[in-house]
């Protein structure tokens, strides 16, 4: 999620400090996907990896992503 990873020890908190920072300076914030690869996938090392770039901004819910973010387990 733009400079922090999965192995950081407070991503979430990080990434609350990040995206209204983006927001705020009209910035996207490139995400990185890995999954397990499966049968047939073009992959580096077994590993899928797919980018999105994400543009936080104001919009009529809560946030500035519309979705909750959630730790992975």
């Amino acid at each position: 999620f733009g400079p922090i990873t999965a192995t950081a020890a407070d991503a979430l908190a990080e990434i609350a400090q990040l995206v209204p920072q983006a927001a705020g300076q009209q910035a996207s914030i490139a995400i990185v996907v890995q999954r397990a690869a499966v049968a047939g996938d073009a992959t580096n090392n077994n590993v899928l990896q797919k980018t999105v770039q994400l543009r936080p901004r104001p919009w009529n819910g809560r946030g500035l992503l519309g979705c909750h973010i959630v730790p992975y387990t």
